[in-house]
C-alpha cells in the first residue's frame, strides 16, 4: 500500500508539473505548440520570362521553427517576366487555389493557404485583375510533375499593381495538427501605357507612364480611341469638348482649351463610341476638319482613386493638372490639296470666262 501511494504521489506531481508549465505558457502557446509545423521553403529561380518555384522539404527546413521562419519569397511579374510556375510534392501536398480561375488575396493579414482553401481569401482572376478583356490567364497543371503555371499575356496585365499568393499545402492532417504550407507571394506590376493602331490604353502603375506616347492624326489616320479601363476616367471628359495644350516642350505651361480653339470646325459629333473597345471614347476628325496650321494637344486618363482623393482633400475640383496617363496628339494642318484643286478650278474657270468677258465689251 505504501508503494502504491508513492507511485500515485509521483504521478500526481508529474501531472501537476506539466499542468503548471502549460498554465504558465498560456493557452495560445499551448495551441501553437500543438499545431505548428514548419512547411517547406519555396525555392525560386528565373528561366527566361518564367519564374519557377519548387516546394520541397530540404534538411535545413526541418530545423525551422515559428520564431525563425523566413518570410515567404515575393515573385515579381511584369511585361519582362510574365509567368510563374509552382511545383508541389505530389505525394504529400496539393496546390492552392484549387480552381484554375482563382487566386488568393490577402484580407486582414489572413494570408494562409488554409484560409484561402476555405474560400475566405479566394477570388476570381477576372475580379482580381479588374479588366475588360476575354484574354484572362488561367492556372494550368502538369500531372506528371505537379507543376502549376500562370502566364499573363500583354493584354492581361493589370492597370495598377496587384498582389496575390498561391502555393502547396500538406494533405491528410488531422484537426489538431496545422497543415504544412509552402506559400509564394506574387506581385504583378501594371502594364505600360501605350498607343497602338489608333488606341491609347492607359495604366496607372508606378512605372506605367515614364514616357508620353505620341500619335499624329491626319486625313489618312484620322481617329484616336481613349481606353481608360475600369480604374480610370477620361481627362478632360469628352462631354467637356476640351483638351490640354502646353506651351513648353516638356509639357509645361499647360492649360485647358476648347477644341473649337484648336479646330475651328470641331463639333461634338466628332466624339463617338468605339464598339471594338467597350464603347470607349473615340475622336474622329472628318475630312476638312483639321486645323489650318499644325497643332498639338494632350488627352488622357486619370486614375479614379487619385481624382477622388485630391478632391476630398481640397474640398474643390483640383486646378489644371495633367492626367497620369496621357498621349501627345499632333494634328496635321488641313491638307492643301483640296485648296489647290479649288484654286486650279477657279483659275481654269476664269480663263474660260475671259473670252466671254471680252466679247461682252464689244
Amino acid at each position: 500500500m505504501v508503494r502504491r501511494s508513492s507511485l500515485f504521489d509521483k504521478s500526481t506531481a508529474a501531472v501537476g508539473l506539466v499542468a503548471g508549465v502549460l498554465l504558465f505558457a498560456g493557452p495560445s502557446q499551448l495551441w501553437n505548440g500543438l499545431v505548428d509545423a514548419a512547411g517547406p521553403t519555396p525555392r525560386c529561380s528565373q528561366s527566361g520570362k518564367i519564374t519557377n518555384c519548387v516546394c520541397e522539404k530540404a534538411a535545413q527546413d526541418l530545423e525551422v521553427t515559428r520564431e525563425t521562419e523566413a518570410v515567404p519569397p515575393t515573385v515579381s511579374l511584369s511585361e519582362e517576366s510574365n509567368g510563374i510556375t509552382i511545383q508541389c510534392e505530389q505525394a504529400k501536398f496539393t496546390f492552392v487555389p484549387s480552381t484554375e480561375t482563382d487566386v488568393c488575396v490577402s484580407k486582414d493579414s489572413q494570408n494562409t493557404l488554409a484560409v484561402c482553401n476555405q474560400g475566405t481569401t479566394k477570388t476570381s482572376i477576372q475580379t482580381f485583375l479588374n479588366l475588360d478583356t476575354d484574354d484572362l490567364p488561367k492556372w494550368t497543371t502538369s500531372n506528371n510533375d505537379g507543376r502549376h503555371s500562370l502566364l499573363f499575356s500583354e493584354h492581361a496585365l493589370p492597370l495598377t499593381e496587384k498582389r496575390f499568393y498561391a502555393g502547396c499545402i500538406s494533405t491528410g492532417s488531422d484537426e489538431r495538427t496545422q497543415q504544412e504550407e509552402c506559400l509564394v507571394t506574387v506581385s504583378v506590376k501594371a502594364r505600360t501605357s501605350s498607343v497602338k493602331d489608333g488606341v491609347l490604353t492607359c495604366a496607372y502603375g508606378a512605372e506605367s507612364n515614364k514616357s508620353v506616347p505620341e500619335v499624329r492624326l491626319n486625313s489618312a489616320n484620322n481617329s484616336l480611341t481613349i481606353v481608360c479601363g475600369n480604374e480610370g476616367t477620361m481627362q478632360p471628359t469628352k462631354e467637356s469638348l476640351t483638351a490640354y495644350q502646353c506651351s513648353g516642350a516638356e509639357n509645361e505651361g499647360c492649360k485647358t482649351v476648347k477644341l473649337t480653339e484648336v479646330m475651328p470646325r470641331f463639333t461634338s459629333s466628332w466624339w463617338a463610341e468605339d464598339e471594338k473597345n467597350k464603347n470607349a471614347p473615340k475622336l474622329v476628325i472628318p475630312e476638312g476638319g483639321f486645323p489650318d496650321q499644325e497643332e498639338t494637344i494632350l488627352l488622357g486618363c486619370k486614375q479614379n482613386s487619385q481624382t477622388a482623393a485630391k478632391e476630398a482633400e481640397s474640398g474643390t475640383t483640383p486646378a489644371v493638372e495633367l492626367p497620369k496617363c496621357k498621349v501627345k496628339v499632333t494634328l496635321s494642318a488641313h491638307s492643301s490639296a483640296s485648296q489647290a484643286s479649288n484654286v486650279s478650278f477657279l483659275g481654269l474657270l476664269g480663263l474660260a470666262l475671259t473670252p466671254l468677258v471680252f466679247l461682252g465689251t464689244y
